[in-house]
């Protein structure tokens, strides 16, 4: 019958071929339907204003960096002048890659009592020069 199970396996010598019934085998509970699966997962509306935070290090990271930064505004200061800092580095080193003939500032003025230096060792038209 369906209330009766046979153990196979058994541990003790007096134990084999000996039948369990449903009642040896504790409180019979029925298998949940899958709606009351669903409810019993969905979270309570206590944890669902938390259940955004999917890894608690990254965001625990962020606090802190906000905290040391002290603040939003000097958190948008400091990376507005990082840019700014980048593009001055980036146009100074365009400028004297591309402007500066290193020839005539290494020759020097021909006549130093009247030299303008600009003029000798700046190109006006930087591109229209080959290397050298």
């Amino acid at each position: 019958t369906m209330e009766r199970i046979f153990q196979n396996t058994a541990t003790h010598d007096d134990d084999v071929g000996r039948e369990l019934t449903l009642q040896d085998c504790g409180h019979y509970e029925p298998v949940p339907s899958l709606q009351e699966l669903e409810q019993a997962a969905a979270p309570s509306q206590e944890l669902a204003e938390w259940d955004h935070v999917q890894n608690l290090d990254v965001f625990f990271t962020r606090i802190y960096k906000f905290y040391e930064e002290k603040g939003l505004w000097c958190i948008l200061i400091s990376r507005i002048l990082n840019i700014l800092t980048l593009g001055f580095t980036i146009a100074f080193s365009g400028f004297l890659l591309l402007f500066v003939d290193w020839g005539a500032v290494r020759r020097g003025c021909p006549v130093e009592d009247a030299c303008d230096f600009y003029e000798l060792a700046v190109y006006k038209y930087p591109l229209q020069h080959g290397p050298g």
